[in-house]
């Protein structure tokens, strides 16, 4: 009754916006692919990527580093959760789980 033909063709399967791909499909079901990671130069340090093809121990231990820096919170957002977090617990064992979970993050 409401199929927006706009988007079908004449079968379901005709969507104009593209199928699944047999991967997309798999992993629909359950199966997971092994998709190789990408040098984290090239995903600009967001993960998943590998600091594993770097060509020598240098520039292995900085990609590491830059790898931690660039998933790591922001004091702001890593406040906020500490603070949600310690609002399950009474007044006095909160103000602890917020001092820990702020060392936590680095902070």
């Amino acid at each position: 009754g409401n199929l927006n033909r706009e988007a079908f063709g004449n079968y379901f399967s005709a969507c104009k916006y593209g199928k699944r791909t047999l991967e997309e499909q798999l992993e629909g079901l359950g199966y997971k692919s092994e998709k190789k990671e990408k040098r984290c130069g090239d995903t600009d340090y967001e993960t998943p990527c590998t600091c594993e093809k770097e060509p020598n121990s240098v520039k292995k231990k900085y990609c590491e580093l830059r790898k931690k820096n660039a998933n790591k919170m922001t004091r702001g957002d890593a406040a906020s959760m500490c603070a949600r977090r310690s609002e399950e617990y009474s007044k006095e064992i909160g103000a602890e789980y917020y001092k820990d979970c702020m060392k936590e993050e680095g902070f």
